[in-house]
């Protein structure tokens, strides 16, 4: 579904208020980035990272774009924070989240209003097969601007390696991890977390195989290593459809496994019940304007610390204890 956006903010790479400073935000156990080695991915000032389709599409997590009215902006060919162009987004694509924010269909296209044209730091993301499903104890990289660990965080673009796991083995962040629409994936002491929401993962051919979805309140510290992705196979119709140009027929080989079909967020009453309960929460906290990004920023947060809750009052109360 197209949802036009309203308002426009500008882009503040690493600005966070000393109360949203407590937020884990983290790529734990890789190193930085060189140019060219994820020339697909971007930054948006709500702290989520995306992946550049083609010139102006840009595929991303649903919860990083699930605080409605509200036009976000994006940065391409960054390596070190703050120093690219800032492009605006138009409007954006959804899938739908029921009953709580690791549950399907945890993707979304943004369109953006200018293009993105390929450069020597820039270029597009490879997709997978429809239906293809990463392997079972294979290499991925996850990449993304997210602090190294508690309290530090350097600017730069960090990746790290890690393996791709079956999916019952991220059962203990999300009782619906065992559809087919995830990838479950990690390291020993590796991992993306909370800032690192709507980045890619990579297999070792290239290809967009993931989005971060989540995982957990400070990654590794209860001991769990894997995380969630949503599977891009599962989405090539989807998002195919909404592409630039159309896709390559290569991309419809004969999927492994019925693609998942996106639902309108119009149908789902929970997120529109938490969005407008959150709404009203940083509204009466004054967290407008060009405050608007806190309240994006807590709602992230608090959605990670309340993995797959179905009481949509959970969510605005704990974005009230933040705000």
């Amino acid at each position: 579904m197209v949802r036009p956006v309203v308002s426009t903010l500008v882009v503040a790479c690493s600005a966070v208020s000393a109360a949203a400073a407590t937020i884990d935000k983290r790529i734990l156990g890789g190193q930085p980035a060189e140019k060219g080695d994820v020339p697909f991915i971007v930054r948006f000032d709500n702290n989520c990272g995306g992946s550049l389709l083609d010139e102006t599409t840009v595929l991303t997590a649903a919860h990083c774009v699930s605080i409605e009215e509200r036009k976000l902006s994006v940065r391409a060919g960054e390596l070190q924070c703050g120093w690219q162009k800032v492009y605006k987004q138009s409007e954006y694509i959804r899938g739908h989240l029921p009953n709580g924010i690791f549950h399907p269909n945890d993707i979304a296209i943004v369109k953006l209003l200018s293009p993105i044209q390929k450069s020597d730091i820039i270029g597009y993301a490879t997709l997978p097969v429809n239906g293809s499903d990463p392997v079972v104890k294979s290499m991925a990289t996850v990449a993304g601007w997210g602090a190294q660990g508690l309290s530090k965080n350097d600017g730069n673009l960090h990746k790290v390696d890690i393996r791709v796991h079956k999916r019952d083995d991220c059962k203990d962040i999300d009782k619906g991890a065992v559809r087919d629409t995830i990838v479950c994936a990690g390291s020993p002491g590796k991992t993306a977390c909370e800032g690192d929401s709507g980045g890619p993962l990579i297999d070792r051919w290239g290809q967009l195989i993931g989005v971060v979805s989540g995982g957990g309140r400070v990654c590794h510290e209860d001991g769990r290593e894997t995380l969630i992705y949503t599977r891009v196979g599962s989405y090539i119709p989807f998002i195919c459809e909404n592409l630039d140009a159309p896709c390559p027929d290569t991309l419809y080989e004969p999927a492994a496994q019925p693609p998942a079909e996106p639902i309108p967020e119009s149908e789902d009453p929970f997120w529109r019940q938490v969005n407008s309960q959150v709404q009203q929460v940083c509204n009466d906290r004054g967290l407008t304007g060009e405050q608007v990004h806190l309240c994006e920023e807590y709602k992230q947060a608090c959605a990670f610390e309340h993995l797959g809750t179905d009481d949509a009052n959970v969510i605005p109360d704990c974005v009230k204890n933040k705000a």
